[in-house]
């Protein structure tokens, strides 16, 4: 998809350098994580990396130090590591999305979405509540109730896995004789 992308751009904006740059991967996207796990991680803990112990807290830094002497310093990989301690220690909190403004965006401009089918409201998606189960909290989060961790009731393993795949293909429940 990359190449793809490049060819895509060089053909829209006329600049021949672009199927040239380079793609910065999935580390864009590792580092902040890696550094919000660190940041929130206790005072004290280590990692290792090779044969090297780490303080945790300095641990993003030094994978970003060894991506850099591999591969040269690369901008959008410092970037991602700084959000990603700005994050983990609470400073882009003012941009976070309060519940209350989500449940007001989901009752008025996004109320197309939210009332559609797999659509998870927002007071469902964060802290405790987005580790319930669906059929528990009476489909108020949307989907069709499916959930992959709750446990078979009384019907076998196999019984229910046959039902839930009849379902998903759409037909009825499956039946057995038993």
């Amino acid at each position: 998809t990359h190449i793809a992308l490049t060819y895509l751009a060089w053909l829209f904006t006329g600049d021949p350098s672009w199927p040239h740059l380079q793609s910065s991967g999935i580390w864009t996207i590792m580092f902040p994580l890696i550094a919000i796990e660190c940041a929130k991680a206790p005072p004290g803990s280590v990692r290792k990396l090779f044969m090297w112990t780490v303080p945790t807290l300095y641990y993003p830094l030094v994978l970003l130090g060894l991506f850099s002497l591999l591969g040269g310093i690369q901008m959008a990989n410092a970037l991602s590591v700084a959000v990603g301690y700005a994050y983990g220690y609470g400073y882009l909190d003012k941009l976070k999305v309060s519940d209350t403004r989500a449940k007001q965006w989901e009752e008025t401009i996004l109320a197309n979405f939210a009332q559609r089918d797999g659509w998870v409201v927002g007071h469902a998606a964060t802290g405790s509540e987005a580790w319930n189960n669906v059929a528990a909290l009476g489909g108020a989060v949307g989907g069709s109730g499916f959930n992959l961790f709750s446990r078979p009731s009384q019907q076998s393993a196999a019984t229910q896995g046959a039902e839930e795949r009849a379902s998903l293909l759409g037909g009825g429940g499956a039946t057995t004789s038993g």
